[in-house]
């Protein structure tokens, strides 16, 4: 009985040996897990271009509002055309006087080239001269 309890007790201490050495390879592997999920997110987040996108649209247009919002604090009142009966008026007269120093330019043109292929020899200035009282 003693030698059988003796073998028992060495079989014990054996499978107690081999239990410690598995649970010291389950934290050596659990340790390398754990190293494998950190590279793993590490290499995730470097690759998830989408949420970086998203980022970099949402700050772009913050500061794309803000910018906005500096500038129209930075610009004078504007006026409405309610505030002013004759706007409407001036810019009609800008845009025929617009128009016509368009034209005199356009018969200046016509003009000096006339004058060059009839080999005038008219200065310039009396040639706009010319265009100007032919105008009015």
């Amino acid at each position: 009985m003693l030698e059988a309890g003796h073998c028992y007790k060495q079989e014990l201490h054996a499978l107690q040996n081999h239990a410690d050495l598995l649970a010291l390879q389950n934290n050596d592997l659990q340790k390398e897990l754990d190293e494998f999920v950190m590279t793993d997110e590490i290499i995730r987040s470097g690759l998830d271009r989408k949420d970086r996108v998203v980022g970099m649209k949402t700050r772009i247009y913050a500061e794309e509002r803000q910018s906005m919002a500096q500038v129209e604090k930075s610009r004078s009142p504007s006026r409405s055309a309610s505030r002013s009966p004759l706007r409407s008026t001036t810019n009609m007269q800008h845009q025929y006087q617009h128009s016509t120093s368009n034209s005199l330019t356009q018969q200046y043109l016509n003009y000096h080239r006339q004058s060059e292929n009839n080999g005038a020899s008219h200065s310039s200035q009396a040639s706009i001269q010319d265009l100007c009282r032919k105008q009015l």
